[in-house]
């Protein structure tokens, strides 16, 4: 049993319970608690939530992966994942609650998550693969009176590949997908009341801080949006500043622009 990862569970689960307590009483809605609008409430803190868990794969997933020791790279697939899987499930509950266009725009991004999540488990699991022969060969060469991994020689490259190829896709995925979820990310939160915006803030602030601290994240690079300045986002890795010249260009327009 993984007692650290099963307390790390826990405490994930104490901390959301302990913040929907703190963030949402629901006395207006004595009388009429139905399980839908309770969901509904819900609603802005678990999009502070999906948008932090989100923020942190995208900051596990662009780091130098094969820079790593193949096992502190498999450890990172599953920081990943498990993040991965907190944000679907959080695009789960707010999907439930909502209707017509947001309703499809939200199965979109859950759809795009799975997507995701099932790339990176195809990665780590080839990458398990490697490893899981290396050890048993060790083991069992012995009681078999040959080397289990020897079938597997020339498939060594191949699984490789794979796994590099795998990961060139996510990172396709996270630098094609990044503006327009920011977009809607933005276009969400325009939607909430004040006080529904604050919250959403609340939770992916509180939600930030969890997960840099339980899943060793890298520091983000907080970059405004230019239609919701109030955003939090992040800089994709190949983003590049803006030269003083280009800034000056944007605003001063020459005549044949």
């Amino acid at each position: 049993m993984n007692m650290g990862h099963d307390f790390q569970h826990s405490l994930l689960h104490r901390m959301k319970s302990t913040f929907y307590r703190m963030t949402f009483t629901g006395h207006h809605l004595i009388g009429r608690k139905t399980n839908h609008v309770m969901i509904a409430i819900n609603n802005s803190p678990e999009m502070g939530h999906r948008d932090a868990a989100y923020d942190g794969v995208v900051l596990l997933l662009r780091g130098h992966l094969f820079a790593l020791p193949p096992g502190e790279r498999l450890e990172v697939y599953r920081r990943a994942m498990e993040l991965l899987h907190v944000a679907i499930a959080a695009t789960r509950e707010i999907c439930c609650s909502s209707t017509g266009k947001q309703h499809d725009n939200e199965s979109n991004v859950m759809n795009f998550l799975n997507l995701l999540g099932d790339t990176v488990h195809a990665a780590a699991t080839l990458l398990s693969h490697q490893q899981v022969m290396v050890r048993e060969d060790r083991k069992s060469a012995d009681f078999f009176g040959f080397d289990l991994s020897f079938h597997f020689q020339n498939t060594d490259g191949v699984l490789a590949d794979s796994e590099i190829n795998l990961m060139r896709c996510v990172r396709e995925m996270l630098d094609r997908s990044h503006d327009r979820l920011m977009q809607y990310r933005g276009h969400c939160c325009r939607m909430l009341a004040a006080r529904e915006l604050k919250r959403y803030h609340k939770a992916m602030a509180a939600y930030r801080q969890l997960y840099a601290a339980a899943y060793q994240l890298p520091a983000a690079v907080s970059v405004p949006e230019p239609e919701s300045p109030s955003v939090p986002s992040i800089r994709p890795s190949g983003a590049r500043k803006a030269t003083p010249r280009q800034r000056q260009k944007t605003k001063n327009p020459s005549p044949r622009d």
